[in-house]
């Protein structure tokens, strides 16, 4: 049985066009006995294309749940801002990001990272997260490396706790008391790339960042985009250049350059030989965005 919430936790969960999985992971925290239950805010980035329905049966097994429904795509870190605005507002103590194609596999999830959350430094905490369709590891912690402006999931292998200097906006705890305003991410990105810039600044401010193997979720990996898919590519690409003006040292920036042109490179050879639905000249797009330093969401 899971022990009863002590402190005042959140949960912020973003819908577009995904209620399929948006009912999973709502079934999910549903199993969780109710009075240990966090508090719910589901946000709908307007979607147009499978509009929105949810499963009464589940909404009834769950404690206190809200949906927000917005009125134009706000994108993953503004649809986020908004519930941790409101969590600040409301004397929340932490928030917990998870994404709508997120199952939890630990019924205790949320009680066992609020402990981490405790620790007067800690500013973020992700678990291990299991790809949903062939159960390998998808985040095991993650590495950042300066030299390169990237950050890597790997499987650390371990049986504790860790300090890592990236944790994955997917399943993402947050200490409120402690960052306050601190806690927003950067909208410029609109999707991808944020909870990079959020780590990355969080270390360099000083925070610590935990991993913990021992907890676990499922992710069904881009279920509502596709890595295939021409959105991914463009966000991927152009916002990987938004970090480096952003966030790398600019002796670093040479470095950071070759790598990104890299990964466009992958795109390019991508649609050359396996005849990928991404243009290429969505992929020129992104690029070119890239280096003007553009921001926000595709105009």
């Amino acid at each position: 049985m899971a022990k009863r919430l002590e402190h005042k936790v959140i949960v912020s969960i973003i819908n577009w066009n995904n209620s399929e999985a948006t009912n999973l992971c709502l079934l999910s925290i549903s199993k969780i006995e109710k009075a240990s239950q966090p508090d719910i805010v589901l946000i709908d980035n307007n979607s147009q294309k499978q509009p929105l329905v949810l499963n009464n049966s589940i909404l009834k097994n769950l404690k206190n749940f809200k949906l927000i429904k917005n009125s134009i795509n706000k994108g993953f870190a503004a649809g986020h801002n908004d519930n941790i605005k409101r969590a600040l507002s409301n004397s929340y103590d932490f928030i917990f990001l998870l994404n709508n194609d997120v199952e939890l596999l630990d019924n205790d999830l949320f009680d066992k990272l609020c402990v981490l959350l405790l620790d007067k430094n800690v500013a973020g905490v992700s678990p291990k997260i299991l790809s949903k369709n062939n159960k390998d590891v998808w985040y095991g912690g993650g590495t950042y490396s300066n030299i390169f402006g990237h950050t890597k999931h790997v499987d650390l292998n371990v049986s504790s706790v860790q300090n890592v200097n990236f944790v994955s906006g997917c399943c993402l705890g947050i200490n409120l008391k402690l960052l306050g305003n601190k806690a927003l991410f950067s909208e410029d990105y609109f999707l991808y790339w944020e909870d990079t810039d959020w780590s990355v600044n969080k270390v360099k401010e000083g925070y610590t960042l935990l991993y913990n193997p021992n907890l676990k979720v499922s992710h069904d990996v881009s279920s509502s985009l596709g890595h295939t898919s021409s959105v991914y590519a463009y966000y991927n690409i152009r916002n990987s250049f938004l970090f480096m003006y952003r966030c790398v040292p600019w002796y670093f920036w040479p470095t950071t350059l070759l790598r990104n042109h890299y990964v466009l490179a992958k795109y390019v050879l991508l649609n050359i030989y396996k005849n990928s639905e991404v243009k290429f000249s969505q992929l020129l797009r992104a690029w070119w965005d890239g280096l003007r330093n553009v921001k926000g969401p595709i105009s």
